[in-house]
Order: structure tokens, then sequence, then C-alpha cells
């Protein structure tokens, strides 16, 4: 049985061909800054629930600003 999980690391070695992923402990950053319009090379992958989810994207989007690239997130 697929789980989830599995789905996900095959997802995101597809991912690393052809951007960068910064692990945090609520997910994934992933960045490409040749490439800054392609949503799957640019956008944060949220994993985890929190309790502060402000924290999270106030993160990511500081990240992505730093960078002029839109913010984005797959949760």
């Amino acid at each position: 049985m697929t789980s989830l999980k599995n789905v996900l690391e095959l997802d995101f070695a597809y991912l690393e061909t052809f951007t960068s992923r910064i692990e945090k402990s609520w997910g994934s950053i992933f960045c490409n800054e040749n490439n800054p319009y392609y949503y799957d090379a640019n956008h944060a992958h949220v994993s985890v629930v929190s309790l502060n989810p402000q924290v999270i994207v106030d993160e990511v989007v500081h990240f992505y600003k730093t960078k002029n690239i839109v913010p984005r997130f797959y949760i």
C-alpha cells in the first residue's frame, strides 16, 4: 500500500530536479530564483499542523520577498 509519506517523498525527489528544497520544522521551502514564476519551483509545502500558523506565514513571506518572488503555499 502506498502511503502519503511515500507519495510526498517521490514528489519532492521530482521537484528537486529543478528547484532547491530547504527543510523546515513545519515542512519545506522550494526555491528556484532562475524561474520565479513557476509555482512548483517556488512554494512552501506545509506538512504539519501548527499552533501558531502566522509564524510560518511570516517566515515564508519574508523568505520569498527577499528574493522578489511571490510567496505561495501548498498545504
